[in-house]
């Protein structure tokens, strides 16, 4: 993470405690917990869990020391783009480069939230409910097929679960705005981990081998839908009460041969998080 503005953010930065929780004045020196874990619980932000990120409060005290004034913003490793976004939010131009598709994918549908259409989103929220109450009533089988070379020594997906899983991506299929298809490819994406049989224990690993059994059936269409409201809701409705003030432009960017890769090979990425030495 860099300011082209004449200053340059630390590659490596001394931590102190955090401030306390009521807002008391924080020293100069001093940044909050640079740990991603605590995005969990930030609007947007929380809506793809990434290990090897930032935390939104670290880059905000990171923004605010070193580039008080309207500047450019470089994070050459853009991850998720919690830097990008919190760059975006305060007045910054920013711009970003990612290698991991996924998470390229992942932060140009973060820096696009402000145009999401709410009443679609909720329309397409209610159509993907019902479509998947009829599919699991009639027994619909999926158009969709697994991506070529996707393998694994046990099935990532039960068969029961698969066949959700396809029919989701058939409904994604048939939705006509942008925006609101890559809110649901990211709600796949982000809990498609959950009802297959792997698990991160540390590392992506088969449930069985951590002593958890194969997850046989699961309410993926549910779990979708509960993401996608959850998304509206932080999106449309959680945004940091200076939004306007701060007046988001959207104008964030990241690389844009990265942003080629994602449309080509999305349906191929796994939302397996990368190690990464700390930055």
């Amino acid at each position: 993470m860099a300011t082209l503005n004449g200053q340059h953010l630390p590659l490596e930065a001394p931590l102190a405690a955090s401030a306390a929780a009521s807002g008391a004045t924080r020293d100069a020196c001093e940044f909050r917990d640079p740990a991603f874990a605590s995005n969990r619980n930030a609007p947007i932000h929380r809506w793809a869990p990434w290990i090897a990120g930032f935390s939104k409060q670290f880059v905000e005290d990171a923004l605010e020391r070193h580039a008080p004034a309207p500047s450019v913003v470089l994070d050459p490793f853009a991850g998720v783009g919690t830097t990008l976004l919190e760059a975006d939010l305060a007045g910054h131009e920013a711009v970003g480069f990612e290698i991991n598709p996924y998470a390229a994918f992942v932060a140009r549908v973060k820096l696009a939230a402000h145009r999401i259409d709410a009443r679609r989103l909720r329309e397409a929220i209610g159509a993907f409910s019902a479509f998947g109450e009829t599919a699991d009533a009639n027994g619909t089988e999926p158009c969709s097929a697994p991506p070529a070379g996707f393998r694994a020594r046990v099935p990532f997906y039960s068969r029961n679960v698969l066949r959700k899983v396809l029919l989701t991506l058939d409904f994604i299929k048939t939705l006509d705005c942008p925006q609101t298809a890559d809110l649901f490819r990211l709600a796949f994406a982000s809990t498609m981990v959950r009802y297959s049989n792997y698990s991160y224990e540390p590392s992506l690993g088969r449930k069985s081998t951590a002593g958890r059994p194969d997850v046989a059936d699961f309410p993926v269409f549910d779990a979708i839908a509960v993401a996608r409201h959850w998304t509206a809701l932080s999106a449309l409705a959680l945004l940091p009460p200076n939004f306007a003030a701060n007046g988001w432009t959207g104008a964030a960017r990241v690389g844009a041969a990265v942003s080629a890769t994602v449309t080509r090979n999305f349906d191929k990425v796994s939302a397996r998080p990368t190690r990464r030495a700390k930055r």
